[in-house]
């Protein structure tokens, strides 16, 4: 799965298309780092990760780049699960009042 990555219409569908926004913005400053890249499969191109999500295609992929992806991947899986350890926080404490 790492090296293949993960279709962003996959991650929409499981958890909506909010989730796949948030992800795209956590990982925008890797992106600009040349850590993480969305790949489209149809066209062998990358994409530009700015575009609306109702443009997405079943083709993009959110991939680790080879070797500094891979090599700071720790990296940018505790950013992915800070924003979401975040998230899960703020839903508690409006659940408590």
């Amino acid at each position: 799965v790492l090296a293949e990555g993960l279709r962003l219409t996959d991650l929409a569908q499981q958890f909506g298309a909010a989730a796949v926004d948030q992800i795209l913005l956590t990982l925008k400053p890797y992106f600009r780092q040349g850590w993480v890249e969305l790949f489209d499969a149809e066209t062998c191109c990358l994409v530009e990760p700015n575009f609306p999500l109702n443009q997405l295609s079943p083709a993009f992929s959110l991939q680790l780049t080879k070797p500094e992806g891979f090599l700071f991947s720790n990296t940018v899986l505790t950013a992915l699960f800070e924003q979401e350890f975040a998230s899960l926080k703020q839903c508690s404490q409006r659940s408590d009042t």
